[in-house]
């Protein structure tokens, strides 16, 4: 089955068990003292507003929420036609829509 002796499959595993040693190691070019930096969380990106007389709808981050809906601890206040308020942590904050075209449901 296989067509290498039989004394080259400890040789092999060496190897194996090397590579991952190796890949193991830090970067001898990295600076002293220097340590990666995880990204920022980014705030709330207001993307998208739906509204009419009949629904508020905004889409936050990707989600799709309404008045009263929460994005974790943030809930949200109020949906107007141009921003959405939203509360956290007993402090309100206002996100304006950036977009520079608003269509309007008739």
């Amino acid at each position: 089955m296989f067509k290498y002796p039989l004394f080259f499959r400890p040789g092999l595993v060496i190897l194996l068990f090397l590579s991952a040693e190796v890949w193991s190691l830090s970067d001898p070019t990295r600076p002293s003292g220097y340590h990666s930096v995880a990204p920022e969380k980014q705030g709330l990106r207001l993307e998208s507003i739906l509204f009419s007389e009949s629904r508020k709808v905004a889409v936050i981050n990707g989600k799709v929420v309404a008045e009263g809906d929460s994005i974790g601890r943030t809930k949200i206040i109020q949906i107007s036609r141009d921003s959405v308020t939203v509360s956290r942590d007993g402090k309100s904050k206002k996100i304006e829509l950036k977009r520079t075209s608003i269509r309007q449901e008739n």
